[in-house]
């Protein structure tokens, strides 16, 4: 039988709160292509290896893979239209 871990004893994962901030830091930085590309992968990468048992804040990975998706996508088309 699995036992079960106290909410207070799980921890963030790592990947997934990386690519939530390059999410916000693209906001400020729009014209580096790189932090889209990067946090897009480490939030991908953050969600394939997140654990439910041990880790927390798995809704920070969705939403810097939407951002960083979203902005990579907004990004080429902008580009384009110049």
């Amino acid at each position: 039988m699995k036992a079960m871990t106290d909410p207070k004893e799980k921890k963030f994962n790592g990947f997934c709160q990386t690519g939530f901030y390059s999410a916000i830091v693209s906001l400020f930085i729009y014209d580096i292509v790189v932090i889209f590309l990067i946090g897009f992968v480490v939030s991908i990468i953050g969600l394939y290896s997140y654990r439910k048992e041990i880790h927390k804040g798995r809704w920070q990975g969705v939403i810097g893979a939407i951002f960083n998706a979203l902005y990579l996508v907004l990004n080429v088309v902008s580009s384009h239209m110049k």
